[in-house]
């Protein structure tokens, strides 16, 4: 049963990464020195990245959805700039919540069930900026029905006559150029950092798995000294593929 839920568990790891948009050759590179599967190397690398920094970690996970939805992540970025500060638990006096300050009635129906937990806040945000892009043809009425609502913008045909919602709007198109130049350089500097450790944690997987025989033992071991990271790892598999780990009786 044991060796079944690791297998298991293993390939769910695979299948998850295998959708990934991206898979640099340095990864590549690196498993192929260390006859390590590239996929569980990514994984293990972007586990241990992503808790760098809690801005830097936020701004990735702004691009990251951004992307999955075709939306530019700089007007993201502008839009939790303008909204809260970057602060996760902003509260305005009207009931916004989060990083992109969603209204509950909002969230309800992009299906926020928690809406301080900063990945779900960017993902609904970024989802509500979708639709938002869909309805309209201009960034400034996207801008515009995201402050003011898609109803309102619709009966002025245009921006509404707001000065909160004008200097909203000028704000989050000013800012959406400084976090442009922010996207590029986090890209390239998370690349880069990837790279560079990649092949030493290839070598300390190949070691742990030759040692114990076991994919999910060895990635253990190199998460002994980080929990956090290990705990994002398992969440990640988890979150994607709970129905076949259910079947299993557990989770990994």
């Amino acid at each position: 049963m044991i060796k079944r839920m690791v297998r298991a568990v293993t390939m769910a790891t695979l299948m998850v990464l295998a959708a990934s948009s991206y898979a640099g050759s340095c990864y590549r590179d690196a498993a192929d020195a260390s006859r390590v599967d590239e996929l569980v190397l990514k994984a293990v690398i972007e586990s241990l990245y992503e808790g760098a920094s809690s801005r830097k970690m936020l701004i990735e996970t702004a691009i990251e959805r951004s992307a999955k939805h075709n939306v530019n992540p700089a007007v993201v970025l502008a839009v939790i700039h303008a909204e809260s500060a970057f602060d996760v638990n902003a509260l305005s006096s009207k009931g916004a919540q989060g990083l992109m300050q969603i209204m509950p009635a909002t969230a309800k129906w992009l299906g926020l069930v928690s809406p301080f937990d900063p990945e779900a806040n960017i993902d609904a945000g970024v989802r509500y900026l979708a639709y938002l892009q869909r309805k309209f043809d201009r960034l400034e009425l996207v801008l515009a029905a995201y402050n003011a609502g898609e109803g309102t913008v619709r009966r002025n045909k245009g921006v509404p006559p707001y000065k909160e919602t004008q200097e909203y709007v000028r704000k989050v198109n000013m800012l959406k150029n400084h976090y442009q130049g922010v996207v590029e350089r986090s890209k390239a500097s998370s690349n880069s950092a990837r790279c560079r450790s990649a092949s030493g944690i290839a070598a300390a997987l190949a070691s742990e798995l030759k040692a114990r025989g076991s994919t999910w033992e060895a990635v253990g071991a190199i998460f002994s000294e980080n929990p956090d990271a290990q705990r994002r790892f398992r969440k990640r598999v988890y979150q994607n593929w709970k129905t076949e780990l259910a079947g299993l009786g557990s989770q990994p």
